[in-house]
């Protein structure tokens, strides 16, 4: 195996050991958080789709980069989870 390959393996392997550890501390009333407190799903889809965007949107406007570069940063910072490898 090359470098690159161990390197997306253990990228990879992390994630998805923090996916795993974090659902090993979950309790079953965080299951039911969301219909409970419903402002907490408001509050984390604005979070996600609005304002790291504009972060991101700031950033590649203070920091001048190539297009294609802006629109994968734009891009990532919407999409919901990690592109596949």
């Amino acid at each position: 195996m090359d470098p690159a390959t161990i390197v997306k393996l253990l990228i990879v392997g992390g994630i998805g050991l923090n996916v795993v550890l974090i659902g090993v501390r979950a309790r079953p009333q965080d299951a039911l958080a969301m219909v409970r407190k419903p402002e907490l799903g408001v509050r984390a889809m604005l979070a996600m789709f609005l304002f790291v965007p504009g972060f991101v949107f700031l950033i590649t406007m203070f920091f001048p980069m190539s297009r294609p570069v802006t629109a994968v940063l734009l891009a990532l910072s919407v999409a919901p989870m990690l592109p596949p490898c």
